[in-house]
């Protein structure tokens, strides 16, 4: 029966994204249903995708609302976190960051409003902020 089951397309994609933690969401207490869930594979009007930018292992800060104050808060944290701007049609999102390990610890879909929380979260996941040379 697991053989029937694992021959056919739907049953093999269950079972793999089931193993991959493709389904796993971490509660992370947020409003925002994309927070704990792993990054989306959004394409940006640039023709890359936000994967694309994390092969490095470092946080990404996603600014799609293209907002001078995320640039400023990315800063102090060079090194750790690399900052993506661009824009993405049709996204659900206008700014995000992605762990290293690619699940999503804070989101925001209608401008950059919450920059406190921002913040929060960045000293949470990348510690202390270290001052810009």
């Amino acid at each position: 029966m697991v053989t029937d089951f694992l021959g056919t397309r739907d049953g093999a994609t269950y079972f793999v994204k089931g193993i991959s933690s493709l389904w796993q969401l971490y509660d992370l207490g947020s409003e925002y249903p994309l927070v704990g869930a792993t990054m989306p594979n959004l394409w940006l009007n640039d023709e890359t995708r936000i994967s694309d930018y994390a092969h490095e292992g470092r946080s990404l800060l996603v600014d799609l609302a293209r907002d001078d104050r995320l640039a400023a808060l990315a800063r102090p944290y060079a090194g750790r976190l690399k900052l993506v701007r661009g824009r993405s049609d049709g996204a659900s999102v206008s700014s995000l960051l992605v762990r290293p390990d690619g699940f999503v610890a804070w989101t925001t879909t209608e401008g950059i409003s919450d920059l406190a929380g921002l913040e929060a979260v960045l000293t949470r996941w990348l510690g202390r902020q270290h001052k810009s040379r």
